[in-house]
């Protein structure tokens, strides 16, 4: 299987080089960072000690069995416009992407792809994870619908919901050390899923190269709920360290902010549940368990506020509110972060 970690920043540079240990792996990335590991490795501290040699690249070459998408949220649109010309009938694209709607965009971008013909004739479409086409249709004059499915697992035209997209969310905590250099800052499960929540032969592979990596996965047939529990659990942990500039662990330790975290992670599960996801387990308590298992991290968008660049507010926190809104939820707390965010953005972006 040939792998692309589009966007290997820091999550994706420590998926890509672990798993390129057993695995024909390439990373593609900023210029920097895929010289300096070019030339020295990727050197992994913390968690995850040791120096990794996965191919590397800057520009799009070559076709892949399995795109592992770890971009920021707002890149996802201008980077389906660059992966499309290599997409085909045979690929498989994981999304590992923090925030809500990415897979709209995803559908959105591939919606009038045209995939090839086989030369028997039959359309070869979008593969579902086992590898087998299948729900295509001919128009009247024999021609073929090439129309991508919905992401939200609807119909469109197939028999069948999203074949060929993955969705996954992880919490392990990465620091961007320098080119070439990570800090695997916390451990913490990883969770695929196909969006219709068939559990098939393909992502069973995908799971157990994962895990025979040593990085712990499993399979969700709910992925959507486990997707809302994850940017909860970011909405509650993210805005506040790049606020207060606090690694997540001592959010645990200061009182209001603790109480803070609790309220921010009741206005997300009541937007949830009125778009129908509703949890088994206390959402808060496991947002205090991933901020004590990634206590020594810096989440993502405190180095990005660190670094002078855009966050994924829009996508955690603003998304709870957008969807808050249409269901007439209020979010008081979660507006509030997305604007002093994007405040700091701004400043920041102003020098």
């Amino acid at each position: 299987m040939r792998i692309l970690v589009f966007g290997a920043g820091g999550i994706g540079s420590l998926f890509g080089g672990i798993v390129s240990k057993g695995h024909d792996v390439t990373l593609l990335g900023r210029k920097n960072h895929m010289e300096q590991i070019r030339k020295n490795g990727l050197r992994i501290t913390g968690k995850t000690k040791g120096i990794f040699y996965p191919k590397t690249e800057t520009k799009i070459s070559g076709k892949y069995d399995l795109i592992i998408l770890t971009v920021k949220a707002y890149d996802t649109k201008k980077s389906m416009e660059i992966l499309k010309p290599i997409i085909d009938s045979n690929t498989i694209i994981l999304l590992l992407q923090n925030g809500l709607g990415n897979e709209e965009i995803i559908a959105k971008s591939l919606k009038n792809k045209v995939f090839s013909i086989r030369y028997d004739g039959i359309p070869t479409g979008i593969p579902s994870i086992s590898g087998k086409t299948e729900g295509f249709s001919r128009r009247y004059d024999g021609k073929v619908q090439n129309t991508f499915p919905s992401i939200l697992g609807k119909s469109d035209r197939f028999s069948r919901g999203n074949i060929g997209v993955l969705r996954g969310i992880t919490n392990h905590g990465v620091i961007f050390v320098k080119s070439g250099e990570i800090c695997h800052a916390g451990t913490g499960e990883t969770v695929i899923g196909e969006i219709d929540g068939r559990i098939t032969g393909g992502i069973k592979k995908i799971c157990s190269m994962f895990n025979d990596a040593g990085i712990k996965t499993r399979i969700s047939s709910n992925i959507k709920k486990d997707v809302w529990a994850k940017t909860i659990v970011n909405s509650a942990i993210n805005p506040i360290t790049a606020i207060t500039c606090l690694k997540n662990g001592y959010l645990l330790k200061i009182p209001v902010l603790k109480r803070l975290m609790r309220q921010i992670c009741l206005e997300g599960v009541k937007v949830a549940n009125r778009e129908g996801i509703f949890f088994d387990f206390d959402v808060f308590e496991e947002t205090k368990k991933i901020a004590k298992l990634t206590s020594e991290n810096r989440s993502s968008m405190l180095q990005d506020i660190e670094s002078g660049k855009k966050t994924e507010i829009d996508f955690i926190n603003g998304a709870i509110a957008k969807i808050g809104k249409r269901h007439r939820v209020k979010t008081p707390l979660n507006s509030m972060l997305t604007v002093l965010v994007k405040g700091m953005e701004k400043r920041l972006s102003a020098g």
